[in-house]
């Protein structure tokens, strides 16, 4: 019982020295064709459009998709949110967000969560298969990238475009920053494990998906066999997807309500 209470307590003060929005403004929204997402924005502004639930915890707890799982006695929401949530004047400095900013914001978006939504989750350990991007065995082919200032915003320190059809085109971005933006292109999470934290100027062709059977769709198109594999992209600039498996946190969602009103 005394152990009970000790640990009840905890979570208390736990919850209490976590951050929180000055204000936040949260509305259902039904989806419409168009720009879905959750931008961490400078001075600790958090704009949410069309946003499922999931993706909102995805973004509170800087996890992957792979990593949250509901309960079974949870059923996974599918309703959609517009959120404006704002920090108090000078929480969060001016300028590009650093790591400590934006780790900072991701609490302030747990708070809301488990107060606006009543969220409840835990975390349990599981091996997942990933792929890791390492570095061929020819070594890297990237283009250093010139000095730019990332702290100006909005930072040029960026990807302008990243997709099968598009490529990959990215201004002094790192090898974190492309195996995190990697991830939905594959079957797997992709994690960065080159131990390079130099930028790079990035440009890939278009990739496919995978499908290499002439009429196979891949999310409903038709796949060129004449377009080389993500695999095949990465390894032209000395990289690869090398297939492990890693034990990672899994958050689960033990309980969640429809959000209070504003």
């Amino acid at each position: 019982m005394l152990r009970k209470l000790i640990l009840t307590s905890l979570l208390i003060v736990l919850a209490q020295e976590r951050p929180a929005f000055e204000v936040a403004s949260i509305k259902p929204r039904q989806f419409t064709p168009g720009l879905l997402g959750v931008d961490f924005q400078p001075g600790g502004r958090v704009v949410a459009t069309q946003a499922p639930l999931h993706m909102l915890i995805w973004s509170a707890y800087g996890i992957l998709p792979t990593q949250l799982e509901f309960s079974d006695k949870v059923d996974a929401p599918r309703d959609m949110y517009d959120i404006d949530a704002r920090s108090e004047a000078n929480a969060i400095p001016p300028g590009r967000l650093s790591r400590e900013s934006i780790r900072k914001m991701e609490l302030m978006l747990q708070s809301l969560l488990a107060d606006r939504f009543k969220l409840k989750v835990h975390t349990e350990k599981k091996e997942l298969p990933i792929y890791a991007l390492v570095v061929d065995k020819n070594g890297l082919k990237l283009q250093k990238a010139p000095d730019r200032d990332c702290d100006v915003v909005p930072s040029p320190c960026r990807f302008s475009r990243i997709g099968p059809s598009s490529g990959v085109i990215g201004q002094s971005v790192t090898l974190e920053m492309l195996a995190d933006n990697l991830f939905g292109f594959t079957d797997r999470n992709v994690i960065d494990k080159t131990g390079i934290e130099s930028r790079f100027d990035i440009s890939l062709p278009p990739f496919s998906r995978g499908a290499q059977t002439p009429g196979t769709l891949v999310d409903g198109v038709p796949v060129d066999i004449n377009t080389p594999s993500l695999a095949t992209v990465l390894q032209e600039v000395g990289l690869r997807l090398e297939p492990q498996r890693q034990l990672m946190d899994i958050y689960v969602v033990d309980h969640v309500e429809k959000p209070s009103e504003n």
